[in-house]
C-alpha cells in the first residue's frame, strides 16, 4: 500500500508538529485529510488561525490533493450598533 505524508499548514506556516505518514489508499488519503479539517480549525482557531490548509503528498514528495478550510467571520452590526445588512 503507498504511503502518504499530509503536511499542515495554518495561515501560511508549516505546523511542522502536524504532520503525519500513514499508508493507505489515495483516495483514503484524501478523505482522511477532508475528515481532520474540523478538528484542524477547531484546534487552530484558539491560536487565532483562521485559514487551515492540508497538503497530501506521495513518497517522492508530490503533491497529489490538497484540502483548505476557512473561518470567515461577518458581523452583522457595525461598531456603533447599526445593522450592516
Amino acid at each position: 500500500m503507498p504511503q502518504f505524508h499530509f503536511q499542515v499548514f495554518a495561515n501560511g506556516q508549516r505546523l511542522a508538529k502536524e504532520d503525519r505518514t500513514l499508508r493507505l489508499s489515495f483516495a483514503d488519503a484524501c478523505d482522511y485529510a477532508v475528515g481532520e479539517m474540523p478538528q484542524q480549525l477547531k484546534t487552530q482557531l484558539q491560536s487565532g488561525n483562521t485559514f487551515v490548509t492540508t497538503m497530501v503528498c506521495d513518497e517522492t514528495g508530490r503533491t497529489l490533493c490538497i484540502v483548505r478550510g476557512k473561518i470567515l467571520r461577518e458581523d452583522a452590526l457595525d461598531p456603533a450598533g447599526n445593522d450592516r445588512r
